[in-house]
């Protein structure tokens, strides 16, 4: 971490490390349907591998937490894989939707 040393010369005025929140994440475009060449198959395989990635990866950083951000992660990653909001996405694939067809994005997003 980098000190700085001396006396203020303005009051109210301090120098220290930044820290921002990074941009929310857009909602995927509405009305489009599956990417040439891709079938309602593979792209529940992109969701479940999408759910099996991020699960991992909160596990990992829950791991290296302690007390209640620990439990907050572990919590998050059990959401992160739940088969039946995995299965909701999946079930919005299919042009026998609701509303057609969507992209595993615009899926995922409608069923959280």
């Amino acid at each position: 971490m980098q000190q700085f040393h001396g006396v203020g010369v303005t009051a109210g005025r301090v120098v220290g490390p930044v820290r921002q929140m990074p941009l929310p994440v857009r909602e995927p475009a509405a009305g489009v349907g599956l990417p040439v060449g891709a079938t309602v198959e593979s792209e529940g395989e992109r969701i479940r591998a999408a759910s099996r990635a991020v699960q991992a990866g909160l596990k990992a950083r829950a791991a290296g937490a302690v007390g209640d951000a620990r439990a907050v992660l572990e919590a998050t990653a059990l959401m992160a894989a739940d088969p039946m909001l995995v299965k909701g996405a999946v079930k919005l694939l299919g042009p026998g939707a609701e509303g057609g067809a969507r992209t595993a994005e615009r899926a995922v997003w409608e069923s959280g």
